[in-house]
């Protein structure tokens, strides 16, 4: 789940080509007869939110909150975590939490920049340095960490981690964040807003789920999409995914319960790798697929999901 920070260079090229990766999806989704998508979605890229906390010592006098609690639903909707859906797909079952005090500090090179902590504990979420090759990233319960770490717990300034077979927990340092700034973490992340927990956007209504992973979509749904590509492209937001610094694909957040990228089994933190065996890593490359195919019939989309690579089937009828 790592969002790495990414060069200049690629963030404008992002920035630019916005519109580009929201077809992508949607191609992804079926919508290969769409021709454009506004341009204006690049505007959507919000300047990220300032949390604040009280004073705490002299010497951390300028510290800058690094930790917040918030509600299940504005988180879901800040930083794209699913809440549970009748009809979603089944989560991957829960770590199993040391015993307390069993934990030890953590034998990882890696720094806690920053926590929140959620209500319920599942949506809470942590910023995190690779201290070897100065990446941050976001991650989330049950993400990878530096390949040999799981995430087992958030807590308010620290972090429980399974790595190597034993519990260790990685614990922020107060004095030493105070004279330092919050990275950003590649792409903006817009406030968050209140959001109903069930929300149908009437588009991808007669899209049928006919296996583990294969989707019907008739092509009545694509020419109602077509007029309201605008709302298709607000659905969800997409960020660039690395990994060890090299560029994997698209991940997608704050995907709306009831959207179409729902419908299409889609979900919060997925990674869209390839599209009919094209690499999508860049904004080129989702340009270039979508000219290849804007008219297919049948799309398959590699996703990356926890760790493990699942193939969605799309069929136009």
């Amino acid at each position: 789940m790592a969002l790495a920070l990414w060069p200049p260079r690629m963030e404008r090229l992002f920035k630019q080509y916005l519109w580009v990766l929201n077809l992508a999806v949607v191609v992804a989704a079926g919508w290969m007869a769409a021709r454009t998508v506004s341009a204006l979605a690049a505007a959507r890229l919000a300047k990220p939110p300032t949390i604040e906390v009280p004073k705490t010592t002299r010497a951390a006098k300028s510290l800058r909150s690094l930790t917040a609690t918030v509600d299940k639903k504005a988180l879901a909707r800040l930083f794209g975590m699913a809440l549970p859906e009748a009809n979603a797909e089944a989560p991957s079952p829960e770590p199993e939490l040391p015993p307390p005090g069993t934990s030890v500090p953590s034998s990882l090179n890696a720094t806690l920049i920053a926590t929140v902590e959620a209500t319920p504990p599942e949506y809470s979420l942590a910023v995190i340095t690779d201290n070897s090759t100065r990446e941050t990233g976001v991650y989330g319960i049950g993400d990878r960490l530096m390949g040999s770490a799981e995430i087992l717990k958030v807590e308010r300034r620290r972090v429980l981690v399974r790595n190597n077979g034993r519990t260790e927990y990685l614990e922020m340092d107060l004095e030493e964040a105070a004279g330092r700034k919050v990275a950003s973490l590649g792409p903006s992340l817009a406030p968050a807003r209140r959001m109903p927990e069930k929300e149908d956007s009437g588009l991808g209504s007669g899209i049928r789920k006919v296996g583990p992973n294969e989707y019907s979509v008739p092509q009545s749904e694509i020419e109602a999409a077509m007029t309201d590509l605008n709302k298709i492209a607000t659905q969800a937001r997409i960020v660039p995914a690395f990994k060890n610094g090299v560029a994997q694909g698209f991940k997608l957040f704050s995907i709306r319960p009831g959207s179409i990228y729902a419908k299409i089994g889609i979900q919060n933190g997925d990674v869209i790798k390839k599209i009919n065996g094209y690499d999508i890593n860049s904004p080129d490359k989702a340009l270039e697929v979508y000219s290849k195919l804007k008219d297919a019939r049948r799309v398959e989309v590699e996703i990356e999901r926890r760790g493990k690579t699942i193939t969605k089937v799309y069929t136009i009828e």
